[in-house]
């Protein structure tokens, strides 16, 4: 389709709101006006944006009307994108108690300053408010600790990159969005 554009607009309202909606939109915007006005309507509820997309760059004849293909939004969790949060909160949680416990011991000593392993430069115990040095931003942890924390940090990542392969899926049944274009005859800017 050579010459043209395919334009596209998210709409959230009532099916009954598009027509003037879209009235509005291409008075608004140069490269909609290209669309004859109107809009036809399909209400065939898509699983995601990326579907309703798809299916108004195939079905849309340049010059046209608009078409406007209702899809669900993209908000319901899956069973397993739900166990993986839980999981990846009670990590950042260890962690948190981990580095409170590392900062109350690092605190309490006898000695009136500490010293960091990495840079060797002497800290003041009473003036720490962070278990990180001040100078390096190395943990100023035990072994222990400095280890459980690691520990704690590769299974968050871990967690992380599995929570990518689990994306929200549609909620059937939840709100529905509209995604109104097409193939505009005039080129973009």
């Amino acid at each position: 389709m050579s010459g043209s554009a395919l334009q596209t607009v998210k709409f959230t309202g009532k099916k009954v709101e598009l027509p003037d909606w879209w009235a509005h939109a291409q008075e608004g915007d140069p490269v909609l006006q290209g669309l004859e006005p109107g809009v036809l309507v399909e209400d065939r509820r898509l699983d995601n944006q990326a579907e309703a997309q798809r299916h108004v760059s195939q079905a849309h004849q340049p010059g046209h009307k608009a078409l406007a293909v209702s899809f669900y939004a993209e908000t319901a969790d899956t069973v397993e994108g739900k166990k993986l949060r839980r999981q990846l909160g009670r990590v950042e949680s260890q962690a948190k108690t981990v580095l409170g416990r590392g900062l109350k011991s690092l605190s309490g000593g006898k000695s009136p300053l500490v010293a960091c392993k990495n840079c060797k430069s002497r800290l003041a115990r009473g003036r720490l408010q962070s278990v990180f040095c001040p100078l390096c931003g190395a943990p100023i942890l035990s072994p222990r600790r400095r280890e459980r924390l690691e520990k704690l940090r590769q299974e968050a990542e871990a967690l992380k990159a599995e929570l990518q392969d689990h994306p929200p899926g549609p909620r059937k049944g939840g709100p529905v969005h509209w995604l109104v274009g097409g193939w505009s005859p005039r080129e973009q800017r």
